[in-house]
């Protein structure tokens, strides 16, 4: 254990409020996806990575950011940071004097000394990190900095100076470097790894400041609360007690009641940046309309115009400071899955609140009830939001995008029965602060759908114009002649889109890009018609197509290649051909198909309108043939009765089958049941059936009442949880706090999961999740012991066959000798044993000895704890070496270890001596029957040679010896 150190700031109450908060803030950006922070540590850095250095070689750093690893010798950058806050004197500069004086006895606890101390201590311990310029040494501070500091540590390669300016240069510079306590060879990386640039009033550190004022005056509890809340996570973190912990994400959402990031961000964006943007006349006139004053704009256009980009170009038109956030309503294909919610008001404010506060680093909203007015409190954080985007500039501006709406109201219509979107709450929203604006996007043929409020602005945006193509053009071919830039526009009707088509099409020579265009040009939908064309030139018959279509459309996503054979009657590498044929509008995924591409998905929903009906009555027909037996029928039987208007056949599937058993997932069997029972109460009000109505509400109380035991048989079975409702038991468990005590198992057999699967991202993923779960149950227990002195903590309960999941993965990914070390962590001792014994049988009843036998030879167990690897080999019948099985029994029966005297109370419930010896004795029995006639002698010491084996032997009770035991008795 990690001893407390009590000196310097951990000793002086860890800092103030605004360390406190500032600290905070850096990590919350450990929530960003694209920042690449792995880790923060407060008052110094890790202890891991400040061991072996003297105690006082990190007193000056209050805050460490590692970005791409949590230790030090793999991360890919790291910024130490010193804060110094004065409220009393903001104005105050650092100059040279101030950074170097010391106030003890040997003159080295001045800011540039204990920065310099810090510095030496990364040279020290990791050089290579100092060579390569990955160390950023930063003192932050709401004070500047005088400018003879910065002339000072500037290089000697400045201008020429006068005499005067030299002597005063070298005189600070090397007032600066005796105060740092480096050599001149030292000092200079030093001053080149030192940041100034957050010193002084117009610093970031003054945005945080400002920041601060107006998150403090926050009053509401859903707010203020939460921020008090992370406030002490991180005090807790920077006590002398918590030095042995860093900060990491996994370690955030644990301290707010998560074990899935899942929990907070739903529904993630999956839009692609585009690294090459050619910027929009269409873009510059949003912004002016923005900027302007214009609160609310429907941004719409043709397929391919290049809507969604146009998105990622406006943010670097807009003011300093100014913020975007959007909201993806097509999620990469994914709107119309089963388990995608992105339709729904729940998940989509869910999404947008915390988007808009991990951007800000504000508070979270954590309150995940489904009675929650969703879009109220996403106004009201918005509102928050605006605030803190005018505390960091007056004339910034926060704009909430939606993206691809109508496809939300698609997704909304499609459901069976159909629900509301939350595009039209969020279009419904009241009067903005001044600052906000809202921008929804979608196809103008569809702009219907969204029924949009006079509020809204209608700005179509078209296709490139000819100096936008130009700029296309140039960047893959800067030496394209005008005239074949004026052909290409012109066939391409400037459709971006199409361009990218047809010089894809072009590969490395761009100037075929034409011949895909000719003779008269193309627009995006002529592009697919080609693409349907092909695939019908070499399918044969256009019908197989058109039935394609249809049934690509009607199937619920993702769509199972087997059913969209058996509905469409095509086979199953026909239908590959297909989908290869219309790549990449459409893609396949383990056995699935979907849509990658949202104008292509609309092209083909026209196409397939012929079909439609008649491959609803043939889903209808093929789910009610399988629903017994298949989950995927099961799951949507109802929904394509429904479709196919056989509604009384729904309400006959209710009595006869009271729940889908054909789905094994408990959590989804149960909500495929509630949705059952859904549209059988929609059919019974729609035929003003009361009685019948009556009957499904009843049989629907019933099917909840179980709901609860549902989530008990998940929390009580994570193994089997993990392993055949990975998902949904996530879903149940990792995102409800309430469950929070239960989350340590689940995740121990998740991490075993993807360890089988050879995902070694999401096994170390999956590892510092349990880290943030034992730090958050360490903390646990100290309030449980703080407030009831005189009892044990109780709940939070972690038993062998977690430690064992977590041994198996690591054993897995990293090898023997880890996965050693990894038990060998856990106390009591003894649990290694216990872990032991059931993961060798487990791996040995799987099939795979060898990893068993990897861990005697390669982690090198000493005996007598070999014996716990020996004995389940030699019960399977693997060759063994007898004399070890000798040595070690009697290695630990000379320990103690195993205690003969005590198996008479074998008939006890917790008598591991008996079961324990009966296990061995039988593995030793089977090698010596495979080994003919050997002789088995066991040697004891001194002390126990009164006590002969075959005693042992017959103190077992009669209930422990196995039938062979008589075989071993005659052999002593």
């Amino acid at each position: 254990m990690v001893q407390a150190d009590y000196r310097g700031a951990r000793g002086s109450n860890a800092g103030d409020d605004f360390h406190e908060f500032w600290a905070l803030r850096q990590a919350l950006a450990l929530l960003a996806p694209d920042t690449g922070l792995t880790a923060v540590a407060v008052e110094g850095l890790t202890a891991e990575d400040e061991s072996g250095t003297p105690q006082d070689t990190w007193d000056g750093v209050d805050c460490t950011l590692y970005y791409g690893s949590d230790h030090a010798a793999s991360a890919e950058r790291i910024v130490i940071d010193q804060l110094k806050y004065s409220a009393a004197d903001p104005d105050k500069a650092w100059t040279v004097a101030r950074l170097t004086h010391s106030s003890n006895k040997k003159k080295d606890n001045s800011v540039i000394g204990r920065l310099g101390k810090a510095f030496a201590g990364v040279k020290a311990k990791w050089p290579s990190l100092i060579e390569s310029g990955k160390v950023v040494v930063r003192l932050i501070s709401n004070q500047p900095v005088a400018s003879t500091v910065i002339n000072a540590l500037s290089s000697h390669g400045t201008p020429s100076r006068s005499s005067h300016e030299w002597s005063k240069y070298q005189a600070d510079r090397d007032a600066l470097r005796t105060a740092s306590g480096l050599q001149e060879n030292n000092f200079e990386p030093f001053a080149g790894a030192l940041d100034l640039s957050e010193c002084g009033r117009r610093s970031r550190f003054a945005l945080e400041e400002s920041v601060h004022a107006t998150i403090s005056e926050w009053k509401e509890d859903d707010s203020r609360a939460a921020v008090n809340d992370l406030l002490r996570f991180v005090h807790r973190a920077m006590l002398p007690e918590g030095k042995r912990e860093f900060i990491t994400s996994q370690s955030i959402l644990a301290w707010m009641g998560f074990s899935d990031p899942g929990a907070l961000f739903p529904c993630p964006h999956t839009l692609k940046r585009v690294e090459r943007l050619i910027p929009r006349g269409a873009s510059r006139d949003l912004v002016e309309r923005m900027l302007g004053g214009m609160q609310r704009i429907c941004l719409h256009g043709e397929g391919g115009c290049g809507k969604t980009t146009a998105l990622q170009e406006i943010e670097a038109l807009l003011p300093s400071d100014s913020l975007v956030i959007i909201f993806d309503c097509f999620g990469n294909g994914r709107y119309l899955d089963a388990d995608a919610y992105r339709h729904r008001s729940r998940d989509a404010f869910l999404q947008l609140s915390n988007d808009l506060a991990n951007r800000l680093r504000i508070p979270l909203l954590v309150n995940r009830s489904a009675d929650l007015d969703y879009p109220k409190v996403f106004k009201k954080r918005l509102e928050k939001a605006a605030e803190v985007v005018a505390a960091r500039a007056g004339d910034a501006l926060l704009v909430i995008v939606v993206d691809a709406a109508d496809n939300s109201v698609t997704a909304a219509s499609t459901r069976s029965p159909a629900e509301p979107s939350f595009v039209h709450d969020f279009m419904a929203l009241g009067e903005l602060p001044k600052n906000v604006r809202f921008i929804v996007t979608g196809r103008t043929g569809l702009l219907q759908k969204l029924h949009l409020p006079h509020s809204f602005t209608h700005l179509p945006i078209t296709g490139f114009t000819y100096n936008e193509t130009v700029a296309h053009v140039r960047g893959m071919w800067k030496d394209a002649p005008d005239s074949w830039i004026e052909d290409f526009h012109h066939l391409s009707h400037g459709n971006p889109r199409v361009q990218r088509y047809a010089l894809d099409y072009a590969g490395a020579e761009p100037a075929r890009a034409l011949d895909y265009l000719r003779p008269q040009g193309k627009g995006l939908d002529q592009i697919f018609l080609e693409q349907l064309k092909h695939a019908r030139l070499k399918a044969g018959h256009d019908q197989d197509i058109s039935v394609f279509c249809a049934g690509l459309i009607a199937l619920p996503r993702p769509v199972p290649i087997a059913d969209l054979s058996a509905v469409t009657g095509l086979n199953e590498h026909h239908i590959r051909d297909l989908c290869s044929d219309l790549a990449p509008g459409v893609r396949v995924t383990n056995s699935s198909i979907g849509f990658a591409d949202e104008d292509f998905e609309h092209f083909v929903r026209t196409e397939a309108e012929m079909q439609l009906g008649l491959m609803q009555t043939r889903i209808a027909d093929h789910f009610v043939s399988r629903h017994r037996s298949d989950e995927y029928a099961a799951a949507h039987v109802a929904a394509a009765l429904l479709v196919a208007g056989r509604g009384r056949e729904i309400i006959n599937l209710i009595h006869t089958e009271r729940e889908p058993k054909a789905i094994g997932d408990p959590v989804l069997r149960r909500e495929a049941q509630l949705q059952r029972l859904r549209i059988a109460m929609k059919v019974c009000r729609d035929a003003g059936d009361n009685v019948e109505a009556m009957l499904i509400l009843l049989i629907g109380a019933e099917a909840l009442k179980t709901d609860a035991a549902i989530r008990g048989m998940l929390v009580e079975n994570p193994d089997l949880a993990a392993h055949f409702a990975r998902d949904t038991s996530s879903r149940a468990i990792l995102r409800d706090p309430d469950e929070i005590q239960n989350h340590g198992p689940l995740l121990f057999q998740l991490m075993s999961a993807d360890a089988r699967d050879k995902d070694g991202i999401s096994v170390r993923e999956g590892h510092r999740q349990i880290r943030a779960w034992l730090q958050r149950r360490d903390e646990h227990f100290t309030e449980q012991r703080k407030q009831h002195p005189h009892f044990q903590p109780d709940g939070w309960s972690i038993d062998a066959r977690d430690i064992a999941a977590e041994t198996e993965a690591v054993l897995r990914i990293v090898g023997p000798r880890p996965a050693v070390e990894s038990v060998l962590r856990w106390s009591p001792r003894s649990i290694a044993l216990r872990v032991a014994s059931i993961l060798s049988f487990k791996l040995i009843t799987s099939g795979e000895t060898d990893f068993v036998e990897r861990c005697l030879t390669e982690a090198e167990i000493a005996t007598p704890w070999n014996l716990f690897l020996l004995t389940p080999l030699a019960l399977s019948g693997r060759d063994v070496d007898l004399p070890s099985l000798e040595t070690s029994l009697a290695s630990l029966l000379r320990r103690r270890l195993i205690r003969p005297e005590k198996l008479n109370d074998a008939f006890g419930n917790d008598n591991a001596t008996a079961e324990y010896l009966d296990m061995i004795l039988t593995a030793c029995e089977a090698v010596i029957a495979r080994g003919g006639d050997r002789p088995l002698s066991f040697q004891y010491s001194r002390d126990l040679r009164t006590r002969t084996c075959a005693d042992t032997i017959n103190s077992i009770p009669p209930r422990l010896r196995s039938s062979t035991m008589a075989c071993v008795h005659t052999r002593f």
